[in-house]
């Protein structure tokens, strides 16, 4: 080789060198930056949540002269709205970053006031708006509750009454408007004004270990190609159960389990919504109807009973034989299950299982169904406003605020650096969430108990009360159902 071209090769040699060496300190910059970042959002250190992209709420600038704006909360369940300081926390800091900045940009004061649990003390607010006291501005109670107050005339068409919120914004949830706006009014709307919609939206957590160990492929495949379907779900549960201690017995103690069912409230009420139905829906004239009993749900709770009697499902929380066993709750995460149902939320509960977990939704009815479908549970809580409200325009101009800022500070932080980042194991788990997110269901027949009476939560009764028989349930509720959604068209007809 001449010594021009032993020059250009080393030179060829010597800039490879170089390239390689960038390539793998970026690599491994890139690898310290993830960890990096990792343990700071573990650590609560990491940097100001990122924020959406700024949408106008277009609201008017308004100065409300220290106003004095009060939040009707559960004592045991107000961080998704009030924190009264920075803690080093991002997801109650996000709600604390939100609070000021609609402090700063109204000049008011946001406080708390607190009650304890109404699903278990009652219409505590009740008190003052019959003594027609001006007590609080904004409420957010358990979503059943809220309908007993708008039932009873307490709280206000939302339509009417809080002029500049603006219901077509993307902080608030549509499923909510579509569903549960009758007769032109609604007085119980969910949005991003808290985090709690996402966290009790119903899915499927799965153990990845035990998956492994029975040759079970993840289901983050069937999810995203739609084949993630209640047959093969209940084929996966039936099949994962094992009488572990051969005692011919099916334990909590010892056994494995298919599924556990989180209790009488999680999956026995929310298996209905697989196919897309839905305890009452709006008939084309736009009144209320009871629209669960069809071909598709007579199939789904067939299907559900027939699982369940196999004895690969644990149901926990009450006694349920013969369908579960009491103080079951722990099994999957003693590693004795398979799945599990449970809100969103669950993930940080399960934080400290040693077991491998993923999470998918709830499957969906078969794979002609649109998409996947999961229920909000009651306690995820629903907005009002009470009709002792002295001013429903400011009332309207914060709560918008605080909704649109929400969306903007609050759900970054709960959605994507906690739950996301935080929590989710792994790479699928994350985009599971966006199919989580998508699927939550706000079933008006479902919060609204007083109307749909037992059938409001068909699944729990016919659970509780050991009756694998939906469609004698259903014509056994039938008739009163009927009536109290008859008087409810009057009177909303009377109030026109």
């Amino acid at each position: 080789m001449n010594t021009k071209a032993k020059r250009g090769a080393m030179v060829f040699l010597a800039a490879l060198t170089f390239i390689m060496f960038l390539i793998l300190c970026s690599c491994d910059a890139g690898e310290n930056s993830t960890e990096n970042t990792k343990e700071n959002v573990l650590s609560g250190e990491n940097p100001e949540p990122e924020t959406k992209p700024e949408i106008p709420d277009n609201l008017p600038e308004r100065d409300f002269g220290g106003y004095n704006f009060r939040l009707y909360l559960d004592e045991s369940n107000q961080k998704d709205m009030y924190i009264e300081e920075e803690v080093g926390e991002i997801v109650d800091d996000a709600v604390y970053k939100r609070n000021r900045t609609v402090e700063a940009r109204f000049n008011i004061d946001i406080t708390a006031v607190l009650h304890p649990a109404e699903w278990a003390s009652g219409m505590d607010g009740s008190k003052a708006i019959k003594a027609g006291d001006d007590a609080f501005d904004l409420m957010l109670t358990h979503g059943r509750i809220a309908y007993q107050y708008a039932g009873q005339n307490m709280v206000v068409d939302w339509l009417e009454n809080m002029p500049f919120v603006d219901l077509n914004a993307v902080w608030w949830n549509q499923d909510v408007n579509n569903d549960s706006t009758m007769f032109g009014k609604l007085y119980c709307p969910a949005g991003d004004i808290s985090y709690r919609g996402l966290r009790t939206t119903f899915c499927m957590i799965f153990n990845k270990n035990l998956f492994q160990a029975l040759g079970l492929d993840y289901p983050y495949d069937d999810v995203t190609g739609g084949t993630w379907t209640l047959e093969k779900f209940m084929s996966i549960v039936k099949n994962g159960a094992a009488d572990l201690n051969g005692d011919g017995l099916m334990s909590p103690d010892a056994d494995r389990y298919g599924l556990e069912a989180g209790n009488v409230w999680c999956y026995p009420t929310c298996v209905l919504y697989c196919g897309g139905d839905r305890v009452i829906a709006k008939s084309d004239d736009g009144v209320p109807v009871l629209a669960l009993y069809n071909e598709r749900t007579i199939d789904i709770f067939e299907k559900f009973f027939d699982m369940l009697g196999s004895g690969a499902v644990c149901v926990g929380g009450e006694k349920t034989d013969p369908w579960g066993n009491p103080g079951s709750i722990a099994v999957f995460k003693s590693g004795r299950a398979l799945l599990y149902n449970a809100g969103m939320g669950a993930i940080v509960a399960l934080r400290d299982m040693e077991e491998e977990i993923g999470l998918v939704p709830v499957p969906k009815y078969d794979e002609s169904t649109p998409k996947y479908y999961g229920l909000v549970e009651a306690y995820g809580g629903l907005l009002s406003v009470p009709v002792t409200t002295s001013d429903f325009e400011r009332t309207s101009i914060i709560t918008e605020a605080l909704c649109a800022e929400g969306h903007k500070i609050i759900i970054p932080a709960y959605y994507e650096k906690a739950l996301k980042t935080k929590y989710a194991r792994d790479d699928e788990s994350e985009a599971m969430l966006d199919y989580i997110k998508d699927s939550a269901v706000y079933d008006y027949g479902y919060m609204n108990h007083a109307l749909a009476g037992d059938l409001s939560s068909i699944g729990a009764t016919l659970v509780q009360t050991n009756n694998p028989n939906f469609t004698s349930l259903y014509e056994k509720n039938l008739t009163k159902a009927q009536k109290n959604i008859e008087k409810f068209i009057e009177n909303m007809e009377a109030l026109d």
